[in-house]
This record gives C-alpha cells, sequence and structure tokens, in this order.
C-alpha cells in the first residue's frame, strides 16, 4: 500500500504537545491527508462530530479529558477507527484501552493501532490507512 490516500483522507490528530502536533500534521498534510490538529479531548469531541474524520490519532495523556474517555464517548456514537498515540509503557493499560475502544468493532492488534511517542516524526503512514477499510 502507498503512502498517499485515495481521496482526501480526513485525520483527526489529538496531542497537546503542540511540537508533536505540528510535526505530525505538516508530515500527514503534505502526504496529501486532510489533517484536523486538536490539543484538547474537548476540543477533539467537537471535532469528531462535525467533521467526519476517517480515523482519529488519539494522545492518552489529554489535559481535561484522559484519551480513553474521549473515546468513550465517540463510542456512544461512531465507530470511527482509533490509534492510540502514547508515551505510557504499561502493557496493561495500553491493551485496556484497546479493549474499551474496540468494543463497537475490532480494529486489530496493539501494533497496528498504536502509534508510539516520542518517534522520529512520523511514522508510516500506512499505520493510519490500515486501520480502516480504505
Amino acid at each position: 500500500m502507498s503512502g498517499t490516500p485515495r481521496t482526501p483522507f480526513r485525520v483527526l490528530f489529538v496531542d497537546d504537545d503542540s511540537a508533536t502536533r505540528e510535526g505530525y500534521r505538516a508530515f500527514l498534510a503534505g502526504c496529501g491527508y486532510d489533517v484536523m490538529p486538536a490539543a484538547t479531548g474537548i476540543e477533539a469531541l467537537s471535532l469528531a462530530s462535525t467533521s467526519a474524520p476517517d480515523v482519529i490519532v488519539l494522545d492518552l495523556g489529554l489535559p481535561d479529558i484522559d484519551g480513553k474517555d474521549v473515546t468513550g464517548r465517540v463510542r456512544e456514537w461512531s465507530d470511527v477507527p482509533v490509534l492510540i498515540l502514547s508515551v505510557r509503557d504499561d502493557a496493561e493499560e495500553k491493551v485496556a484501552a484497546l479493549d474499551a475502544w474496540n468494543r463497537m468493532g475490532n480494529i486489530g492488534s496493539i501494533p497496528e493501532n498504536q502509534l508510539v511517542k516520542p518517534s522520529k516524526c512520523p511514522e508510516p503512514p500506512d499505520n493510519l490507512t490500515s486501520a480502516t477499510a480504505c
């Protein structure tokens, strides 16, 4: 699979760190993705409800709402794939988060649905498109 999406693929990228958010936004936009950056859980929920992203890349550690709670709220009305973006290295916590997030439809295993930070920005965009049935 190439790194270029077939159509403007909408990515909601949620991270409170401005450097991480801008780095991924610039890279993904350069690859043809339509990137909607968000710094907080409240902002993410608003964008997710109004802009129909194809995938959400979500940091677990947000300043206002934990990423697991953001996804739980999104799951009340959407089955959009969610990729975990986290520095958390507790495997049990990540498995629990994926289990909770995948209840409305399994989107794969941890390696397919996790972006680890810090990373050299960014990881291959195939990780994004493989999370959906594009």
